[in-house]
């Protein structure tokens, strides 16, 4: 498995090179130009072979080299947090970007996930408390904003899963999307949630990374990943595990069935002697 983190220095670079343009200008002329003292490497590592970190865009006064080093540190954790998650999906691939807030102190106020495609939430608030509890070297002038990107490969190279699109599970999310409402308690067009999901052979949701557009309650979040591992896809053909993403919006009153009764003002809820019992 080869995990890497990748980014850009968004602040402090003008400062570095303004700093070894006056230092190589206090210099006398020589013969070799080489010789002329190279950029701290503090703020300039040189790079390695497989880099593990980088930086996406730093807003402060925090060197990138400072944070690299930082989340190199908790290598064995991170490592800890991805083994359990590649081990049951092997095909696991992505890019997650983790908004951190550092205070004055060096400690981290705030971890938000800003963007992700892996399709895992284990693993993402597992690396977000891993962050949490990571104490940073202290700022210069203030508070730091850090966007930290991880990003995981397959654990064998080569490996893939079955692409899938959203209309493939169709029919799955129709028959299903009430209950999750009603399970999960969300109000009626209240959110749209973006889906990505593992499916195995067994046709069952090995791993589901959810985000709301809008900010929706963790406990939500956790009780949609939880409830999607009960529903029966369809199955894999041409791998061990598909992946698919997809949109789940809350649906709202509709016209009742014949037969059908409901309850509540404007929820669109189903009576539970008219809703068919749920597949287990």
């Amino acid at each position: 498995m080869d995990v890497r983190w990748l980014g850009l220095v968004g602040v402090l670079a003008c400062a570095a090179c303004a700093a070894c343009a006056a230092a190589a200008g206090e210099q006398q002329p020589v013969a070799r130009p080489r010789a002329e003292p190279a950029p701290s490497a503090r703020e300039a590592p040189a790079p390695r072979a497989k880099s593990t970190v980088s930086i996406r865009g730093i807003e402060g006064s925090m060197s990138s080299y400072d944070v690299r080093t930082t989340m190199e540190a908790r290598g064995s954790e991170l490592a800890a947090c991805q083994e359990p998650s590649v081990r049951a999906v092997p095909v696991m691939a992505g890019t997650v970007e983790f908004a951190i807030q550092v205070d004055r102190t060096g400690k981290v106020g705030e971890v938000l996930v800003r963007a992700s495609d892996l399709g895992d939430r284990v693993l993402e608030r597992c690396v977000s408390d891993v962050i949490l509890q990571t104490p940073f070297p202290t700022p210069n002038g203030g508070d730091a904003r850090i966007t930290w990107t991880m990003i995981l490969e397959p654990a064998h190279a080569g490996a893939a899963p079955e692409l899938w699109e959203q209309e493939q599970v169709a029919e799955v999310i129709d028959k299903h999307l009430e209950a999750l409402q009603t399970e999960c308690a969300i109000p009626s067009h209240s959110k749209t949630f973006d889906v990505i999901a593992y499916v195995n052979r067994r046709g069952r949701v090995a791993s589901a990374g959810v985000r709301a557009k809008s900010a929706a309650p963790e406990e939500v979040l956790d009780c949609i990943v939880a409830e999607l591992r009960t529903w029966p896809m369809p199955k894999p053909k041409q791998s061990r595990f598909a992946k698919v993403s997809f949109k789940l919006a809350s649906v709202g009153p509709r016209p009742p069935r014949p037969g059908e009764r409901r309850h509540g003002k404007g929820q669109g809820a189903v009576s539970p002697r008219a809703r068919p019992p749920r597949r287990r």
